[in-house]
């Protein structure tokens, strides 16, 4: 409501009276241009300065004013928006106003409007009617006509900025501030979220930037930078978007002032309109809406990438009473469209599909109840940060939307000791490093799940292999809000009426409540007005001309002493979400179209000591896939003392993220679009850094294990350094029994590995990981380790190969730990040779733990393709008799690795392969005296009757009673299944012995190629 003098209301207080509009054109912040309508010049002693708030010396108003056009505003009731004409002044085209104009830069420069009558003679007693600047030039004949404009011209330009973490009425501030509308014609009072009449709103927060991540958009040119687009609304359109969400308006008031009015039906009543001020009356409409599907929009990651939803509210009682008859509803329905551009959180941890639960959110500073102010320190809180009232309570719930389910939550913890770093900037491409919540736990009772008539359900995180947009966190309060302020209005019906008065009550604004006393108003549930019923004002039209001075003041139904309770009901549309403009862009890298992309620096992003606990994020660049996001300028960071800091990178939007945890404790969680950059190890007063940054455009899956062995060592990842989905999820090529939950049972280790950066903690109960399936070869022999130590003692702990045949079934398992008394204070590393089943295929390395007390770190493991090698001796006494050729019996095993040799019966060697071997054997007999012959042999025989080699004894020309053969033939290439057996040939004419000791007589064979 405006403020108008008394002298001005002694004026029109008068029987008859002569308005007359005073109109001040201003080139410049000093002495203004005055012209007024009428035929008297007008002198005043001084006029007031808006621009310095003083006041001007003397000035004279000629009165070259032929006509002002109507002065209108209106206000949809529903929607919110405000429409106001432009005003016209036109001119008696004669010699001096021509030489003024054409003298004079008018465009763009500021006008003034006034109401008062020729006897007031003090300008500051004149009543404000419009302020605006000057916007078209026409002549026409007599006539010249100059076209006037409120600021809102200033916000028809597209917006290039950005903002963080901002309430609506601070966004709706800055825009108008960013777009050129001088402060001193912003009413800063009103768009202050702390004032106590916003007490149910001050919780409300919006975020955005165009597309893309929150960097400048504009280049050192000023110009718009290639692949970032401008928000596609006027700022006029998105600052009536954000009013309407707060059920409100956003307009230029009389006195040219920008403020926001929000609807509230106990707001005070202004005035009060008897039959003694009323000319006229006319009941124009009743406007009934009982259903209202509010359509809610949220930003993604990518380019121009915005999903779609609907939520439907409804008034049951309503529907009921309107229904035609023997109908059971009658809707009376209302699209409304919320562009917004929330920004969405993004889960941290899987839900449960019943039960409380506490949400960890990701990014959660596009959702109510997050909005801090000032810098923020580790280790917080982050709640010094919130200003009163900015937080969550029963009295001010937020309702956010997962997936399908919408969550009613009333408690939010800003978690300490992590924070992101975004740039929020202006029009002009000026930036402010704002500091911002990167975690939120809200808790969400049993009773709050399932909100707004959806359906409880279970949730994964997004980059699991599930569709999009899984896992995203997005808030839904504004809208719901907006829809039961409107229900409890429109559900039973708003009359809309149209009267006028005398020019007296030209201090009521659009927006105001005023009360009307009338007997001629009729409608269901009324018979005449009284007081009893308010109404809004949403037209006012100031009529100046030869036969009427008046205002004519159109009123909307806004609430009556006792308002009609409504029976809300809600009709959630399951099939909620819908891609906006465009196809979301699957990001791709190395041909790949699977989802879980790794993260990874691309250039720079390095970490340095400044001075002291002062640490530089350097420019650079990092991906999530192909998709490389800059970060364009150095920035300077203060650590905690004492203290180890996290730095991460964050590709979704572009900010640095610094988590911060007591020194040598666990890494923290990253996002999943989080790119991890460094330790920053802070003492009392100088700081330590490890170097975290992976160059490696690496996804958990970018060559399938499946179709590739993976080196000399055949385990993906096998000492857990890979983790491209970062530390919130297990290692690439591992995955967690089920049942389990990564972070709880099972978690990376930064600070214990028995080599490279991490090892993996099997934290609590019966806990098993396995890896990826990898091919493995049937009958082939394999060395498996791998190194484990227990926190504690007693722990039975199993390292182990699963077998798996070609339709990936499980043949057996095979452990190479399988054990508990471990020393806890250095890694014990076990190997041990396995053979692949005859039928195996694939193979997955298994580790687990049992149920006792204390933790299991695991790290190096390794399996690696294995020669096939045996070593056998004679155990026993074998006599070859004189004359005949005899296989020698190796009957004892020292080893034989991949089971290729045979102790009991053939006493040969099977090659199960193709390839390249070597044999050694060494034979030792006894004569038991003088022989007569001396070509006693030992042969290497290949199936049974080729000889590959022959020795001869050693002893060979001396009569001695011991003899001694060697066999050392070199490489032999075999094929599979072909055999080797030593063959012994005695011609002596004794029987020979064999020696039987293990150094005596022995066999042995490798595969080397």
């Amino acid at each position: 409501m405006l403020t108008l003098d008394s002298d001005w209301l002694d004026e029109f207080e008068r029987a008859e009276v002569e308005p007359v509009y005073l109109v001040q054109f201003y080139t410049t912040t000093g002495d203004p241009l005055a012209f007024c309508t009428g035929n008297r010049i007008l002198d005043f002693a001084g006029i007031y300065n808006p621009f310095t708030g003083g006041t001007s010396g003397a000035k004279t108003a000629y009165p070259s004013i032929a006509a002002v056009t109507p002065l209108a505003i209106d206000l949809d009731p529903f929607e919110r928006t405000i429409n106001r004409n432009s005003a016209t002044i036109s001119f008696h085209d004669d010699g001096p106003i021509r030489d003024f104009i054409a003298s004079t830069r008018l465009l763009n420069r500021n006008v003034s409007i006034k109401l008062g009558t020729a006897n007031l003679t003090t300008e500051l007693d004149w009543a404000p009617v419009f302020r605006g600047l000057v916007s078209k030039i026409e002549t026409r004949e007599g006539v010249i006509d100059i076209e006037c404009r409120d600021f809102f011209h200033y916000t028809e330009k597209p917006y290039y900025g950005n903002w963080v973490n901002k309430h609506p009425l601070e966004v709706m501030k800055k825009l108008l501030e960013d777009q050129g509308v001088p402060s001193g014609f912003i009413d800063a009072d009103t768009f202050d979220p702390t004032d106590s009449d916003y007490a149910s709103i001050a919780h409300y927060v919006v975020t955005h930037w165009s597309s893309g991540p929150i960097l400048n958009p504009i280049n050192v040119t000023g110009q718009h930078r290639v692949g970032y687009e401008p928000i596609k609304m006027a700022v006029q359109t998105i600052c009536e978007d954000l009013a309407k969400a707060m059920v409100g308006s956003v307009f230029f008031q009389e006195d040219g002032k920008a403020k926001f009015l929000k609807f509230d039906t106990g707001a005070t009543v202004r005035a009060h309109w008897g039959p003694d001020q009323i000319q006229d009356f006319a009941q124009l409409e009743t406007i009934i809406i009982n259903e209202i599907d509010a359509k809610v929009t949220g930003a993604w990651l990518e380019e121009e990438d915005t999903f779609e939803g609907n939520v439907r509210f409804k008034d049951t009682a309503s529907q009921s009473n309107f229904a035609f008859p023997g109908e059971s509803n009658g809707v009376f329905a209302q699209s409304v469209g919320f562009n917004l551009m929330n920004f969405q959180g993004v889960l941290q941890q899987p839900v449960t599909s019943t039960g409380g639960i506490t949400l960890r959110v990701q990014t959660p500073f596009g959702l109510s109840g997050s909005r801090v102010t000032g810098n923020y320190t580790a280790p917080g809180p982050w709640e010094s940060l919130q200003a009163s009232g900015t937080n969550l309570a029963v009295s001010r719930p937020l309702y956010v939307l997962v997936d399908s389910e919408v969550m009613k939550c009333v408690s939010m913890d800003l978690v300490e000791n992590a924070a992101l770093h975004p740039n929020e900037f202006n029009n002009a491409g000026t930036g402010t490093n704002r500091d911002v919540p990167e975690f939120a736990d809200l808790t969400i009772t049993s009773g709050n799940r399932g909100a707004l008539s959806t359906v409880a359900a279970t949730h994964t995180l997004p980059g699991e292999g599930v569709t999009l947009p899984a896992g995203r966190v997005f808030d839904v309060t504004l809208p719901r809000d907006f829809a039961l302020v409107q229900l409890q209005r429109f559900s039973n019906g708003v009359a809309v009426i149209e009267l006028t008065t005398s020019l007296r009550e030209w201090a009521v604004q659009v927006g105001d409540l005023v009360t009307v006393e009338n007997d001629v108003f009729l409608e269901f549930g009324s018979d005449g007005l009284t007081s009893s019923t308010s109404w809004e004002v949403i037209g006012k039209e100031l009529r100046l001309d030869d036969s009427n001075a008046s205002i004519k003041w159109r009123l909307a139904y806004a609430t009556k002493s006792s308002p009609p309770s409504i029976i809300e009901g809600v009709v959630w549309d399951p099939d909620w979400i819908r891609r906006g403009v465009g196809v979301i862009p699957e990001i791709v890298y190395a041909n790949e179209v699977e989802v879980g992309i790794s993260r990874h620096v691309v250039k720079g992003l390095n970490v340095s000591v400044s001075s002291g606990l002062v640490v530089t994020v350097n420019a650079g660049a990092a991906a999530k896939g192909g998709r490389a996001v800059p970060y364009q300028t150095a920035t300077n960071y203060t650590v905690t003392a004492s203290k180890d800091h996290y730095f991460s990178y964050d590709t979704r939007i572009g900010a640095v993220s610094v988590q911060t945890v007591s020194a040598g404790a666990y890494a923290p969680e990253i996002g999943p679009d989080s790119v991890m950059l460094a330790l920053v190890d802070a003492g009392p007063s100088a700081v330590s850094i490890t170097d975290l940054r992976n160059f490696g455009a690496v996804r958990p899956r970018n060559m399938s294990a499946l179709d590739f062995e993976a080196g000399q060592n055949l385990i993906w990842n096998p000492g857990f350094e890979t983790w491209s989905r970062g530390s919130s999820y297990p290692p690439d090529h591992w995955e967690l029994g089920a049942g389990l939950t990564w972070l709880t049972n099972a978690l990376r280790d930064s600070g214990d590995a028995e080599r490279g950066e991490y090892c993996l903690r099997l934290v609590t109960g019966s806990c098993i990981i396995t890896s990826s399936l990898f091919p493995v070869e049937y009958n082939r022999v394999y060395l498996l380790g791998g190194a484990v130590i227990p926190t504690a003692s007693g722990i039975t702990i199993q390292v182990g190969i699963q077998w798996y045949n070609t339709s990936k079934a499980l043949l057996s398992t095979e452990y190479v730990i399988n054990a508990s008394g471990f020393s806890n204070s250095s890694y014990t590393q076990k190997n041990a040779h396995v053979v692949a089943p005859a039928t195996a295929a694939f193979a997955k390395i298994y580790l687990s733990r049992d149920n006792e007390s204390g933790q299991v770190l695991y790290d190096s493991l390794r399996l690696v393709r294995a020669m096939p090698s045996f070593h056998a001796v004679v155990n026993g006494a074998q006599t070859i008799t004189n004359g005949s050729t005899d296989a020698v019996e190796f009957n004892v095993e020292v080893h034989d690795i991949g089971s290729q040799y045979d102790h009991a019966t053939c006493y040969d060697f099977t090659a199960k392969f193709d390839g390249i071997y070597e044999f050694k054997a060494q034979v030792r007999a006894d004569s038991s005296g003088a022989v007569t012959s001396f070509t006693p042999e030992v042969r290497l025989v290949k199936n049974g009757s080729t000889v590959v080699c022959v020795g001869i004894s050693a002893n060979d020309g001396n009569q001695s009673s011991l003899w001694q053969f060697l066999l050392s033939p070199g490489p032999i290439k075999l094929a599979a299944d072909d055999t080797i057996e030593v063959q012994m040939l005695n011609n002596t004419g004794k029987s020979l012995v064999l020696q039987n000791s293990s150094e005596d007589s022995w066999f042995m064979g490798i595969q080397v190629h």
